[in-house]
């Protein structure tokens, strides 16, 4: 929950934070792809780590370094100094997200693995939920106390620790190639990447949106972006459910539907803060259940449990990218940056629909019978 947190709690206060260290709302922007790119690049390799040292012990360490982190952040004085300590919460985050799902994996039924994936999809959003409307009403007084409490709430799971199913042992490593085919690992990263780039990382275009065209103060920002927490909240166990019934591929392309138009529709119908936050639902519930369905896909497959921070660091990697690639199409025209953030999507979308990449019967799948063949 405190990484989905850490990485989203500056979106809704994109001009507080600016202000603080004399630097443009754009440039404070930033911040986004300073979390995101050193959390996906290190997820590259966590999964594999982790499992070396230990799930347990990696976890309960990064608690407590996440802490010192978060209070670094909260007290910086320059600019610099709070773009390193942000880079040291993503790169401590990329220990904690996939190992946890890992763990997951292991002790649930592959069968019912859809819902549990779900729940835990419902506790991530959660995270992203809370975040933007807790610094953005924090920002009433100081954004920074945003980071003091996400420093308080690594410490609470610090001190609770990590729990440990009796008789669980870390899986055996695979190689990517073996995840699900060459190609199939391709589109389920190639997919993560242009929905990271296009609906994941979009947070902070939408809250610039409102600021500039809606004239949204740093508390109805945090509202609006909470909206997308308090879908994914809602949706996420009803969409693993729909992926134990009808699989990962339906799933998907539904969802990657449902993302584009939403985000597409922003620049021409969005004109006040209520269709923004219908929109922003939309869309991030629609990328929700992307994750979870490559999430499952990855899982049900040979090696996934050691792969999965592989495919998942392709998302946050677009995530982070986010702001590179649509600034400036936003610059150069209002709506232009949603449009090709759609655009993006749409691109997955069809590549979905045309290739089929998940036509194969996942580990759960075969397990469960021909019925829920998907394909």
């Amino acid at each position: 929950m405190i990484g989905p947190f850490a990485g989203l709690m500056t979106t809704s206060v994109l001009p507080e934070l600016g202000a603080s260290f004399g630097i443009s709302s754009e440039t404070a922007s930033l911040s986004v792809m300073a979390y995101t790119l050193p959390f996906a690049g290190t997820m590259l390799f966590s999964g594999r780590l982790g499992q070396r040292w230990g799930v347990e012990r990696t976890i309960t360490r990064t608690y407590a370094l996440f802490v010192l982190a978060a209070l670094a952040c909260a007290v910086a004085p320059r600019w610099w100094v709070f773009v390193l300590s942000f880079m040291a919460l993503g790169v401590l985050n990329a220990f904690t997200t996939p190992l946890l799902m890992a763990v997951l994996a292991k002790v649930t039924d592959e069968v019912r693995l859809g819902r549990a994936l779900g729940m835990y999809g419902a506790l991530a959003a959660t995270g992203t939920l809370s975040a933007p409307l807790v610094s953005g009403l924090l920002a009433q007084f100081s954004w920074r106390y945003a980071f003091v409490c996400l420093a308080a709430a690594a410490l609470v799971l610090r001190v609770a620790g990590v729990p440990v199913a009796a008789g669980s042992r870390a899986p055996r490593p695979f190689p990517v190639r073996a995840t699900a085919g060459r190609s199939r690992t391709l589109w389920v990263c190639v997919t993560n990447l242009m929905v990271g780039v296009g609906v994941i990382g979009l947070g902070f275009l939408v809250a610039l949106f409102a600021e500039e065209t809606l004239g949204s103060g740093s508390a109805e920002r945090g509202l609006i972006l909470m909206s997308g927490g308090v879908a994914s909240l809602l949706l996420s166990p009803l969409i693993g459910a729909a992926l134990d019934r009808w699989g990962p591929m339906r799933v998907a392309g539904l969802a990657l539907g449902v993302s584009t138009a939403c985000v597409a529709l922003v620049p021409s119908t969005a004109t006040s803060a209520v269709v923004l936050s219908a929109l922003w639902a939309g869309a991030t519930a629609g990328a929700q259940g992307v994750g979870v369905a490559i999430n499952k896909y990855v899982l049900g497959t040979p090696g996934g449990q050691a792969t999965i921070s592989f495919v998942q660091a392709f998302r946050f990697l677009g995530m982070g990218l986010a702001p590179l690639v649509l600034l400036p199409a936003h610059q150069e025209a209002v709506g232009a940056g949603f449009y090709l953030a759609a655009a993006l999507v749409a691109v997955a979308l069809l590549a979905h629909v045309v290739l089929r990449p998940m036509r194969d019967r996942s580990v759960a799948e075969r397990m469960a019978g021909p019925e829920h063949f998907d394909g």
